[in-house]
């Protein structure tokens, strides 16, 4: 399964909890008009120096097994633009 995160500017580790699990095919249900960035293979840190209190960015996690050639076409993190935190429905996704 992929993972959700939801990430606050700062420097990792700090910047986001463990994430949660969810499937890419509910997430596609929830979301169909997904704008996303691809950040690459390692864990993204957002102003670095710069922290903020609450999560501004949705993250998700996608590992080789679950890359497909739609959306989601390489392993690592992906920022889904646009979109904030409280904009998402964890349990519609998961």
């Amino acid at each position: 399964m992929a993972k959700i995160y939801f990430v606050k500017d700062g420097p990792r580790p700090n910047n986001a909890g463990l994430g949660q699990e969810i499937q890419l095919r509910k997430l596609y249900n929830h979301m169909p008009n997904l704008n996303l960035h691809f950040l690459g293979p390692e864990p993204p840190s957002f102003n670095k120096d710069s922290a903020s209190r609450y999560p501004l960015r949705v993250v998700v996690e996608v590992s080789a097994s679950e890359t497909d050639n739609n959306k989601f076409n390489q392993n690592g993190f992906y920022l889904i633009k646009d979109v904030r935190p409280n904009e998402v429905n964890i349990s519609a996704i998961s």
